[in-house]
């Protein structure tokens, strides 16, 4: 018996899954914005009661990676916030050194 080919949104839910789990990884949080923006546009239009059985499957796998990769961002977006109110908490102590190195000693 020969085997179908997975239907056109089992590919999808599988390539945005991929796409998403390899920015995720490599850090790319602009690639992740953009998986997460098509991700959320086949979403729209999908209608869970249609779904085969692989279909769901895949569908519940990316939400468990979704899952995951919001909880990758939360961790990112915190690191930022602490760098950044560290800088905040030093930006006097670098004004006065950068001010300090624009003195030169006086020369008659």
């Amino acid at each position: 018996m020969p085997m179908t080919p997975p239907s056109p949104l089992l590919q999808g839910l599988q390539g945005l899954a991929l796409r998403l789990h390899q920015a995720s990884s490599a850090q790319d949080w602009a690639a992740v914005g953009a998986a997460d923006a098509a991700l959320a546009e086949l979403l729209r239009g999908l209608r869970p009661e249609g779904l085969a059985t692989a279909e769901r499957g895949a569908l519940n796998n990316l939400r468990l990676l979704h899952g995951q990769v919001r909880a990758d961002c939360e961790r990112e977006l915190e690191a930022l916030r602490s760098t950044l109110n560290q800088m905040q908490e030093r930006r006097t102590a670098w004004s006065a050194y950068a001010e300090s190195q624009d003195w030169s000693p006086e020369t008659p």
